[in-house]
């Protein structure tokens, strides 16, 4: 057994995916990623806003 089939199996059955169809765990596995993707978007575009503050205040904090 390759590493990779190991590693996908533990996924499977630690997740409890091995009992599913294949349709079904690829509906999961796709909300899945898709959770990963937006968590790691927010966390990007909320940290480079951040560091922009942090080096040009300024910028952002106008007094009139």
């Amino acid at each position: 057994m390759s590493w990779l089939r190991h590693k996908l199996y533990r996924y499977e059955v630690t997740i409890g995916l091995y009992g599913l169809e294949w349709w079904e765990r690829y509906i999961f596995n796709t909300m899945v990623l898709m959770l990963l993707w937006f968590t790691c978007s927010k966390m990007l575009k909320t940290s480079a806003h951040s560091f922009l503050f942090v080096l040009a205040p300024g910028r952002y904090l106008r007094e009139e």
